[in-house]
């Protein structure tokens, strides 16, 4: 199974060096993440969820749902303004 992390990465178009950067990350961490060499600290979690708009429970394969309310409502608010 591919890495969710590296799926939402490939979908947004990022390289690893990029997704590193806008978390603060090195691109070397983001590797080992996308191939299950390396436990994601709580704090990177979280950075990733909020980054790609997903759950936690996405982001670790626990859950095929994208997002709660609050993250569907956030994708519905920017696609109204910029759709307008």
């Amino acid at each position: 199974m591919e890495s969710r992390v590296k799926e939402l990465r490939l979908a947004r178009r990022l390289s690893q060096e990029m997704l590193g950067q806008s978390l603060g990350i090195t691109q070397q961490t983001i590797s080992k993440i996308e191939n299950g060499k390396y436990d994601i600290p709580t704090d990177l979690l979280i950075s990733l969820s909020n980054f790609f708009n997903v759950t936690t429970d996405y982001i670790l394969g626990l859950s095929d749902i994208k997002r709660n309310l609050e993250g569907q409502i956030r994708v519905n608010k920017t696609l109204d303004d910029n759709y307008d």
